[in-house]
């Protein structure tokens, strides 16, 4: 049961930082969406478990986002089932797979809020919307992907063991 806790927990406290702490301290598009890159790398790195981040991460960021419910949710489970395709390329290095993944479900996470948009009728700027929002994401969340990815990985390993023990 700890396994899907302690990510569940992770998914929820990004979002916070997410919607509260990064539009303070980043402009634009180069502001990181932990929850979107963290619910990546787990999903990258489990199986059942990191489904299930991943789903939560994407209903955390339908908390705090003001678009319609389930455009997030949708986005990143989606990100993450075309990422797994993507997975089967022949990258030798974990970190580099991790990084391919992160950068897989960022891109189909941006296409289906800016698919959302066109869908609502909204007003979109296409070149806009590619050169200043998906592309620096594209390059952003993989480069932010390196480092935690050498966190994320021994969490899992450790809540798969059950070596993360809360107080009794």
């Amino acid at each position: 049961m700890r396994r899907f806790v302690v990510p569940a927990l992770l998914m929820l406290f990004t979002a916070a930082l997410d919607s509260a702490l990064l539009p303070e301290l980043f402009v634009g598009a180069w502001r990181p969406r932990l929850t979107l890159i963290l619910a990546s790398l787990w999903a990258h790195g489990g199986d059942i478990d990191g489904a299930v981040t991943a789903f939560i991460g994407g209903f955390a960021l339908e908390a705090v986002s003001g678009l319609p419910f389930g455009i997030n949710l949708f986005g990143l489970m989606l990100g993450n089932v075309v990422a797994l395709g993507v997975d089967q390329a022949p990258i030798p290095s974990t970190v580099l797979r991790a990084t391919n993944w992160v950068a897989t479900t960022t891109l189909v996470y941006q296409l289906t809020l800016l698919g959302a948009q066109i869908v609502r009728g909204m007003d979109v700027n296409l070149d806009f919307a590619v050169t200043s929002v998906i592309l620096p994401t594209m390059l952003f969340h993989p480069l932010l992907a390196i480092p935690l990815s050498f966190v994320v990985r021994p969490a899992q390993a450790a809540l798969r063991r059950g070596g993360i023990r809360g107080r009794r």
